[in-house]
């Protein structure tokens, strides 16, 4: 994980901070598992306070070489890989319905990650801070919400 993240764009002599999660893939080793980038909070010690969810996005992509393929690990195409066991999910504008039924199909996913484009970046301390124009769709199970 370390080398996938030191081989994005990313002065490493500055202070960067990213927003993601780890997501085990169908095909990890031995608890191996794959960091999924959504956000670039910190970029060269600059917190990005007011820049909407869209520029912060273009500068991860940036950072990440502007990827291309998509994983094939998860036999779903979810995301575009960066590198092995470093992924960076699309961007998706419409059909939002369609995609959230099929998220409920994937046992990788615990639901989407719904962002206003244009919604601003505020200052906070925790994640519900920015809860204005963004929206957690988790899938229920039987048992429990994810």
């Amino acid at each position: 994980m370390s080398a996938s993240l030191r081989s994005l764009k990313l002065d490493p002599g500055a202070y960067h901070l990213l927003d993601g999660g780890l997501m085990r893939t169908p095909a990890a080793e031995d608890g191996e598992r794959t960091i999924v980038l959504w956000d670039l909070l910190v970029e060269d010690g600059f917190y990005l306070l007011n820049s909407t969810y869209d520029e912060r996005y273009r500068r991860l992509r940036r950072a990440a070489g502007n990827p291309r393929h998509r994983e094939r690990e998860t036999g779903h195409s979810l995301a575009l890989q960066i590198r092995p066991h470093l992924w960076l999910p699309e961007i998706f504008r419409e059909r939002l319905g369609d995609r959230f039924k099929a998220a409920k199909k994937v046992d990788q996913l615990e639901g989407l990650l719904l962002k206003n484009p244009a919604g601003k970046l505020e200052w906070g301390t925790c994640e519900e801070n920015n809860g204005a124009w963004q929206i957690r769709a988790r899938k229920t199970t039987g048992r429990h919400v994810f």
